[in-house]
């Protein structure tokens, strides 16, 4: 699986939460403005973060039917987490300065910047 591919998986799921009737990205709006401002928070978010990680690099790792993730795994599911955190933070900025802004065209904003770092 390369990153391409779980970009546009995280995209599709994205836009799915943006659909969601039950206004999913409301309350993940609403967390991450306390997120801003409270650090204690902010640390259990990054643990949470952490443990979904290496959720990630076991579905990887089954995937693709080895019993310990290599490096490349490791590097991707750390890429994909740092890429998420990221848009997340920014759409949070964006909402906060321009109002309304659309999670997926950030996500793949995010994206895009990530390959300009890493062609550089």
């Amino acid at each position: 699986m390369t990153l391409r591919d779980i970009e546009e998986v995280v995209a599709g799921v994205l836009g799915d939460l943006s659909t969601d009737p039950a206004d999913v990205l409301g309350r993940m709006r609403r967390v991450g403005g306390l997120l801003t401002q409270d650090m204690a928070l902010r640390s259990a978010a990054l643990r949470r973060e952490a443990e979904q990680c290496q959720r990630f690099l076991r579905l990887l790792a089954d995937a693709s039917g080895s019993d310990s993730v290599d490096l490349r795994s490791r590097v991707l599911a750390e890429t994909v987490s740092a890429t998420l955190r990221a848009t997340f933070d920014e759409w949070a900025s964006r909402r906060a300065s321009e109002g309304d802004s659309d999670l997926v065209e950030v996500y793949r904003t995010t994206c895009a910047r990530l390959r300009d770092v890493v062609s550089d």
